[in-house]
């Protein structure tokens, strides 16, 4: 989970800054949240 976040974290940025190449590049960035949301529950779980 936190590595795809990661990933898409830095799509964010070029959508922040007016450079991502991908039109599908909102979206991805708006999945940051919630995908760092699940990874962390995911850990809270792990023993």
């Amino acid at each position: 989970f936190f590595r795809i976040a990661a990933i898409l974290q830095g799509i964010a940025g070029r959508v922040r800054d007016g450079t991502a190449a991908s039109v599908h590049a909102e979206r991805a960035a708006n999945a940051v949240g919630p995908l760092a949301d699940m990874g962390w529950e995911y850990a809270k779980k792990a023993d």
